[in-house]
């Protein structure tokens, strides 16, 4: 899970990202992104690399827990 939410965002308190990190339990990323509100935060720099490098790294992950459970 990869967590998103703009410092500025005044619709939903980022107090909510920080609630919903702890229910991730480790599992997932939160980034935190200065200066963005509740819907620009597609705008900030790297913003499609990083979400790229997330969901590239978890479907990695994915594929090798999934051969090791194959093999056993």
């Amino acid at each position: 899970m990869v967590l998103v939410h703009g410092e500025e965002d005044r619709t939903v308190p980022v107090e909510h990202l920080e609630s919903l990190q702890c229910v991730a339990l480790g599992r997932g990323q939160a980034w935190r992104i200065p200066g963005r509100g509740h819907s620009d935060c597609h705008l900030e720099p790297g913003f499609a690399a990083r979400i790229r490098r997330f969901l590239t790294d978890s479907l990695d992950w994915q594929e090798s827990k999934d051969s090791k459970a194959g093999a056993a």
